[in-house]
């Protein structure tokens, strides 16, 4: 037993291992997996990045026509609120919102409700029209294009 814990005598290459096939298989197979897995978070995380963007650039004070006691004083959204807004503006469902963010579907509504008071609209397709319009109006700002 203490032959495998010592290193092999300087100079000598250590011996080759043998990993049977149907050893092999599984771990390779386990392997992809895990590759496509880390793919796919490392896009998700570049979308949730893109939009945190868009969220930071429009903040709240930036969507045009807010109304509302909150949207009136510059309520700012909480990381959380700004994660639904996000998945919001991309035309996710509440359930599929709750998926993503392991919360509960009724936390999902709570949150979203929030949003919707702080930035002074009543509905999520207002929102979402709103921050359209938002990003529109940057993006004209951002070209120099007016038209």
């Amino acid at each position: 037993m203490s032959q495998l814990l010592e290193p092999p005598p300087c100079g000598a290459q250590p011996a080759e291992t043998v990993v049977p096939a149907e050893v092999l298989a599984p771990l390779r197979s386990a392997a992809a997996a895990l590759i496509e897995a880390l793919e796919e978070l490392d896009r998700a995380t570049g979308r949730v990045t893109e939009g945190a963007e868009l969220l930071r650039r429009l903040s709240a004070t930036a969507l045009p026509g807010r109304t509302g006691a909150a949207a009136r004083r510059g309520a700012r959204l909480t990381p959380r609120e700004q994660e639904v807004l996000a998945a919001l503006s991309a035309a996710k469902g509440y359930g599929q919102i709750a998926a993503e963010l392991h919360i509960e579907l009724e936390t999902v509504r709570t949150h979203a409700r929030s949003v919707r008071r702080k930035l002074g609209v009543r509905t999520s397709r207002e929102l979402v029209g709103r921050l359209e319009e938002g990003a529109r109006a940057e993006s004209t700002a951002d070209t120099g294009c007016h038209s």
